[in-house]
């Protein structure tokens, strides 16, 4: 399975999902990470107004697409789910991804995310989103 996730494509699975103020915090939070040896590979970041325009670009790029996302948005958590997300970027928030496929990577980037001021952690795994928050 090719564990790396686009934007917009597909359901990140096995991503913690962190949630910034601004785009400066996320972009520390990236750097943190980086120096504690994740991949580039492993980070995704979306950046407000920006990302929220990529991510609904892509979603509405065919029927199928619309209509994956619409079951999981009524399917999903209303704090974990991809709407929830979503909003976050639609309010300007920014949002950092980090491939955390065990419980030791997750615990990992939770406690470096939260040291860079997230305020909302999640992580998504194939069949269950957790709040970390």
């Amino acid at each position: 399975m090719n564990r790396r996730w686009t934007p917009g494509e597909n359901k990140p699975v096995d991503y913690l999902i962190a949630c910034f103020a601004d785009a400066p915090a996320a972009h520390a939070a990236l750097a943190a990470l980086r120096e504690a040896g994740f991949a580039d590979e492993d980070l995704v970041s979306l950046d407000g107004g920006e990302g929220y325009e990529e991510v609904r670009r892509k979603e509405g790029s065919t029927p199928l697409h619309r209509l994956i996302f619409a079951l999981e948005d009524a399917t999903g958590d209303e704090t974990t789910g991809r709407a929830a997300v979503v909003e976050e970027l639609k309010e300007g928030h920014s949002l950092v991804f980090v491939y955390a496929p065990n419980e030791e990577t997750t615990d990992n980037a939770n406690r470096i995310v939260r040291a860079a001021h997230a305020y909302k952690v999640s992580h998504r795994g194939r069949w269950v989103s957790t709040n970390l928050s």
